[in-house]
């Protein structure tokens, strides 16, 4: 799934809003400060990718479960759920004009 958005990434992404995603800081252990990380395309498809796969016991297994909010309520690993909230409300915004 990733190698296939990645393929067509270009042409769901402006050239502008790339320009602004792209140079955008995570914080993957947020709200612990940190330095933080560079927004990553790969990263993003990937985390993209895992939409839809919240109920499965693979992803409550690895990463948390979360609320009929989308709230997460039990977090297995921190850093795997925050880029995964963090990339996903950054990207599907982008992704979906």
């Amino acid at each position: 799934m990733e190698k296939i958005l990645m393929e067509v990434k270009d042409k769901l992404v402006l050239v502008d809003d790339n320009t602004e995603i792209t140079s955008r800081t995570l914080r993957p252990l947020y709200p612990n400060p940190n330095p933080g990380v560079p927004f990553i395309w790969s990263t993003c498809l990937q985390n993209i990718s895992l939409s839809g796969l919240q109920n499965s016991s693979f992803f409550k297994k690895e990463i948390g479960t979360f609320d009929s909010s989308g709230n997460p309520t039990i977090i297995i690993d921190t850093i795997k759920m925050n880029n995964y909230n963090q990339y996903n409300n950054l990207c599907k915004n982008v992704l979906r004009q």
